[in-house]
């Protein structure tokens, strides 16, 4: 994986731990300003483990669209939050 990839996916990893990350989802989902298309490269497990944090999240949210990409997002912010700290 190139950089950007690895860091967004340690990103994803970070944000999956953490028991309130569907509560963050929401809170990004009023977040906006941050429709930019990116590519990037993950592995299977870690489809994996996104597919079933959008089935959980949509459990607990099911009004909000565009969970995968909102996940990833607020991954990104959320580490870029905790650099900050």
């Amino acid at each position: 994986m190139k950089g950007k990839s690895r860091w967004i996916s340690e990103a994803i990893e970070r944000l999956l731990t953490t028991e309130s990350f569907p509560d963050l989802v929401k809170i990004n989902d009023v977040m906006r300003g941050f429709e930019k298309l990116e590519s990037i490269v993950i592995d299977r497990e870690l489809k994996s483990k996104l597919e079933g944090a959008v089935i959980e999240t949509r459990m607990k949210y099911p009004g909000i669209e565009g969970v995968q990409s909102r996940i990833v997002r607020t991954a990104i912010v959320q580490r870029l939050l905790r650099l900050n700290c």
